[in-house]
């Protein structure tokens, strides 16, 4: 499951996932400019997700 949570978190930096690609044709912006905007949250969504792995299982 930890895994699988971090691959999500992955997915979204991509800029050539499908999701990525919908949303960016759908605001006429480059899909590197949408992945560049969520860069930020995710990465800390990721650091969050890490400590508390850590907290809960070791």
């Amino acid at each position: 499951m930890p895994m699988e949570l971090t691959s999500g978190f992955g997915r979204c930096l991509s800029p050539i996932t499908a999701a990525i690609v919908a949303m960016a044709g759908v605001a006429e912006v480059s899909p590197f400019q949408v992945a560049k905007r969520v860069a930020i949250p995710v990465i800390l969504g990721l650091i969050t997700h890490i400590i508390t792995l850590f907290i809960l299982f070791l």
